[in-house]
């Protein structure tokens, strides 16, 4: 049975057997670089691997990446965390230049980047200039995919005039605007946050909330540890933007 096919019930380790089932398959084919024939993860699986291991690992205890690395790990993938990233958006995730951090001040909350969708895809939209003269990009987004974001910016070395970004954060994807993250148990009734914009329930301020220093929500880069496993019109789909973003 494929891992699309498994029922919503069914224990994490059936649907991690069907998984590797399905990559072992697709390896010992003679068309071994084919296309994987069933989404993986799905926006459920994503979900029941942050519930089940939440509470046993101590999640709400790890730095962000290395819980959003760990949860990667627990899905089958070997190590994530020196992963290159699929979508390089800011120039680095440490260092911000000058033009960075006084454009995204200058847009504040008000221009954060959220998740949309045009029906068939979800997207993250992606703010950069300044107002009323910014650009908006897309970048495509599938549950498992990891979004690293800053919320402040300020000098690292004042006679260098070198900046970096502060409040650093990153959630994984879960698919329909959700996102699952090491501060928000998914197994409350809050969580996790949704960053679909118009949604009843999007969260406006951030991971860290306005209160905590934020001034903006900015996307640094988009990882997929997921990325050997997508199906054709996934990887289609994201070949595309790869494509249209280095033009």
């Amino acid at each position: 049975m494929a891992a699309a096919e498994v029922a919503a019930d069914a224990p994490l380790s059936r649907v991690l057997a069907d998984a590797v089932q399905q990559r072992a398959a697709r390896s010992a084919s003679p068309c071994g670089s084919g296309p994987v024939l069933a989404r993986w993860p799905s926006a459920e699986d994503v979900r029941k691997v942050w519930e089940e291991h939440w509470k046993p690992d101590d999640l709400d205890k790890r730095d962000c990446v290395v819980a959003c690395n760990h949860i990667a790990k627990q899905m089958g993938v070997d190590d994530a965390s020196g992963q290159t990233p699929l979508f390089r958006i800011s120039k680095d995730n440490d260092e911000a230049t000058p033009t960075e951090a006084k454009q995204a001040y200058s847009r504040g909350f008000r221009y954060r980047d959220r998740v949309v969708t045009d029906g068939a895809h979800e997207y993250l939209r992606v703010y950069s200039g300044v107002p009323p003269k910014h650009k908006i990009r897309r970048y495509p987004l599938l549950p498992g995919m990891l979004i690293y974001t800053a919320e402040s910016a300020g000098w690292k070395d004042k006679e260098r005039g070198t900046y970096r970004w502060y409040l650093r954060h990153m959630q994984m994807y879960g698919g329909n605007g959700v996102v699952y993250e090491n501060w928000l148990s998914p197994t409350e009734p809050r969580g996790p946050r949704t960053l679909l914009e118009g949604a009843d329930s999007e969260d406006k301020d951030g991971a860290y909330g306005r209160s905590g220093g934020s001034k903006f929500v900015v996307t640094l880069a988009i990882y997929d540890p997921f990325l050997d496993q997508r199906t054709e019109k996934e990887r289609e789909l994201i070949d595309f933007y790869r494509k249209l973003r280095s033009e």
